[in-house]
């Protein structure tokens, strides 16, 4: 099911071919989320690595910040 969402969205087909690594946070109900990255091939052949993550949307825009900021910074 994961491989045919990622279809959707880059508009390519794609093969996954390895989970990196996947988080459960199970601290309380209401801060539950998931995450999980994948590594998959398209078409193409190129390799590409997505992150999947099922959190509340102010999470995900924190996230975006921070990885944005290491990307910066680094």
């Amino acid at each position: 099911m994961l491989d045919g969402l990622i279809q959707v969205l880059i508009k390519e087909r794609v093969t996954i071919t390895e989970i990196l690594e996947s988080e459960n946070n199970k601290d309380s109900l209401e801060n539950k989320g998931n995450r999980v990255d994948v590594k998959a091939k398209t078409e193409k052949g190129e390799i590409i690595i997505v992150e999947v993550q099922l959190t509340k949307e102010r999470d995900f825009f924190q996230r975006i910040i921070f990885g944005t900021a290491t990307a910066i910074n680094d």
